[in-house]
C-alpha cells in the first residue's frame, strides 16, 4: 500500500476549512499514485486530552511523515513554517515529493 502524507497550511484555518481541503487534495492524489494508498495528515493526530505547542504538534507530523512513501504539498505549502519544515525533511531524507501544481497540469 502506497502512503501519502499531505502537507498543508493549517494555522487560521478552521477543523472543517483543512477538512475541506484535505478531501480535496485525496481527490487530485488519486488521479496520478496508483490504488491501494492510504492518506494521512499533520491533522490526523488525535490527543486533545492535552494543550500542546505547535512545534509539539510539528514533531508528530515529522514522525507520520518518515512513514510515508511521498509527500504531496499543498499549493501554498511555502507560506507555512510547518510545511517548510516538513519540505527540508523530505529533501534531506530523499522522500519523494509532489506538488499540487505539478498534478494540476497533468
Amino acid at each position: 500500500m502506497t502512503k501519502i502524507f499531505i502537507s498543508l497550511p493549517m494555522n487560521g484555518k478552521t477543523n472543517e476549512a483543512i477538512h475541506d481541503r484535505i478531501e480535496e487534495l485525496s481527490k487530485y492524489v488519486l488521479k496520478v499514485v496508483p490504488r491501494p494508498l492510504s492518506i494521512t495528515t499533520g491533522f490526523d493526530i488525535d490527543d486533545s486530552s492535552e494543550q500542546h505547542t505547535r512545534l509539539w504538534y510539528l514533531g508528530r507530523a515529522i514522525q507520520q511523515l518518515s512513514n510515508a512513501d511521498m509527500v504531496l504539498f499543498d499549493k501554498d505549502w511555502n507560506t507555512a513554517k510547518g510545511c517548510i519544515i516538513e519540505h527540508e525533511v523530505c529533501v534531506l531524507y530523499h522522500i519523494p515529493i509532489l506538488y499540487e501544481t505539478e498534478l494540476d497540469a497533468s
